[in-house]
C-alpha cells in the first residue's frame, strides 16, 4: 500500500526535522518492503532491506536455464525401462533432435533443439537454436558441448555439462539476454548471481512465509495473514508451522525496529518526549 501525501501520513511515527512536505510516498513495511521514498529516491532501509547495484541477476535478464538434467533424464529413463542401469564400456545411447521450450504467459518464447550421443562416461550435446531475446535476436546457432559422469559417494553416476568456455564442470549452461553462446556462471563465464543469492533478510522472510503459507494451503499477504489449520492436518504438524511463522514474523518486526531506530537518529526526538 503506497500512500501519496504532502502531509505527515497518518499512523507514521513523528520525527522532528523530517521532511514529511517532501514525502512522495510511503510503503507499509509491515506487509512489504520496509523503505521510505523521499526526493524519489530510497532514503533509509529496513534490516536487510536488500542490495542495489552489483552483478545482473540471472532473473532480469531473462535468461535461458539449461538444465543437464532436463536433457540427460528421459534418455536414461528409456534405457532404465530396457533394463539398463548405466551405458557400459563400448556401447552407445543417441537421441534425435528434442525441443526444449521455455514458456511466457503461456505460450512458447524460446527453443533449443537438442541431439544426443553418449557413451561411458562421455557424451556430445548439439544445441540448435534461434532465440529471440528482448535486445537482439541471436540468429541460427549450432553449439556442441560436451558431457562427462561423475561417480556419486553412495552409488549411481550424474552426468555434468562441460563449459565451452572455462572447462568446468556444471549442471547448468546460461544464454542471458544479448548473448548468442550458452556458458556456466562464474570466472571466465557469464558473471551472473540468482535473485535469491542477493535478497536482503527480509526479503528471505517473506519468502518462507509464503512457502509456509503454501504448506497450510493458504495464500500469503503480508504480516497480519492467517491461515487455520488445514483438513487433515495433524495438530502438532499444524502447531510447528505456526511456530515456524512467529520466528519469521519476529525477524520482520525486528527489521522494522531498526528502521525506526535509524529514523529517530537521523530525525532525533526533542529532549523531555
Amino acid at each position: 500500500m503506497v500512500r501519496h501525501t504532502r502531509d505527515q501520513p497518518k499512523g507514521f511515527p513523528v520525527f522532528p526535522g523530517f521532511p514529511y512536505s517532501n514525502l512522495l510516498g510511503v510503503i507499509d513495511i509491515r506487509r512489504n518492503y520496509p523503505f521510505v521514498i523521499l526526493f524519489g529516491k530510497i532514503l533509509m532501509g529496513g534490516l536487510g532491506s536488500g542490495r542495489t547495484g552489483g552483478i545482473p541477476t540471472i532473473e532480469r535478464t531473462d535468461c535461458l536455464v539449461l538444465n543437464v538434467n532436463r536433457v540427460i533424464t528421459p534418455v536414461m529413463a528409456v534405457l532404465r525401462r530396457q533394463g539398463h542401469t548405466r551405458i557400459v564400456e563400448g556401447d552407445r545411447a543417441e537421441a534425435d533432435w528434442r525441443p526444449i521450450n521455455w514458456y511466457r504467459d503461456g505460450e512458447v518464447w524460446a527453443q533449443v533443439e537438442v541431439k544426443l550421443s553418449l557413451g561411458a562416461g562421455k557424451g556430445t550435446a548439439e544445441l540448435r537454436y534461434d532465440v529471440d531475446h528482448f535486445s537482439r535476436r541471436t540468429g541460427p546457432q549450432h553449439q556442441t558441448v560436451q558431457l562427462e559422469t561423475l561417480e556419486c559417494h553412495y552409488g549411481g553416476w550424474r552426468w555434468f555439462w562441460i563449459c565451452p568456455t572455462t572447462g568446468r564442470r556444471t549442471t547448468t549452461l546460461l544464454l542471458p539476454n544479448g548473448a548468442i553462446q550458452f556458458r556456466s556462471r562464474g570466472p571466465g563465464g557469464y558473471k551472473l548471481a540468482y535473485q535469491s543469492e542477493r535478497n536482503g533478510i527480509d526479503d528471505k522472510a517473506h519468502a518462507r512465509l509464503a512457502k509456509l503459507f503454501r504448506k497450510l494451503k493458504a495464500e500469503y499477504d503480508g504480516m497480519d495473514s492467517w491461515a487455520p489449520r488445514p483438513r487433515g492436518m495433524h495438530r502438532k504438524t499444524y502447531e510447528r508451522i505456526q511456530q515456524q511463522i512467529e520466528a519469521q514474523e519476529a525477524i520482520l518486526d525486528q527489521g522494522m525496529a531498526h528502521l525506526f531506530d535509524r529514523l529517530q537518529k537521523k530525525y532525533p526526538l526533542p529532549k523531555g518526549n
